[in-house]
């Protein structure tokens, strides 16, 4: 029997058929990828030309970000020096990005204010960086008059945020 016992136990050990549970490995790589950052410069300031109110009813003007010109009823518009406001943007070729831009923004003369809401973008929101690592986009509003504006040369600034996605 003992010669029994031995065999098989020599048996076992000679197959490598093992009692426990195995272990297993495997390898995986690490790394990542440096980008250039996001640059942006403004190219053209937002203006809304000169606007005569009327003295009894408020009006609205609006700049697009093609930069056309749409002067509500109750004004007239000169049609002078408008543009939309323009931003040229630098960064990592063929990546994406998105534009963010303020609710409103408030324009003053000194003593008396106005304001441009409905801002909105040429790239509705995000665009992509060319393969020469470029790109411009422009921004328009809806600027606000009261009746019997005060009249003045009104500026302001607004901030303008993009990311990439």
């Amino acid at each position: 029997m003992k010669n029994i016992f031995a065999f098989a136990t020599a048996l076992i050990i000679a197959t490598g058929v093992q009692t426990g549970a195995q272990a297993a490995e495997a390898e995986a790589k690490a790394g990542g990828q440096i980008i250039s950052a996001l640059e942006m410069t403004r190219a053209s300031d937002l203006y809304f030309g000169s606007i005569v109110p009327n003295a009894t009813q408020a009006g609205t003007v609006e700049v697009s970000s093609g930069g056309a010109l749409t002067c509500g009823d109750n004004l007239t518009c000169l049609g002078d020096d408008i543009s939309a406001a323009g931003f040229k943007v630098r960064g990592e070729a063929d990546h994406g990005y998105t534009v963010t831009l303020p609710d409103t923004v408030t324009i003053s003369n000194g003593s008396a204010t106005m304001t441009i809401s409905e801002l909105s973008d040429s790239v509705s929101g995000e665009s992509a960086i060319s393969d020469a690592g470029t790109d411009d986009f422009s921004v328009g509003g809806r600027l606000s008059v009261a009746a019997a504006q005060a009249s003045g040369v009104y500026s302001g600034t607004f901030n303008v945020l993009i990311e990439y996605n």
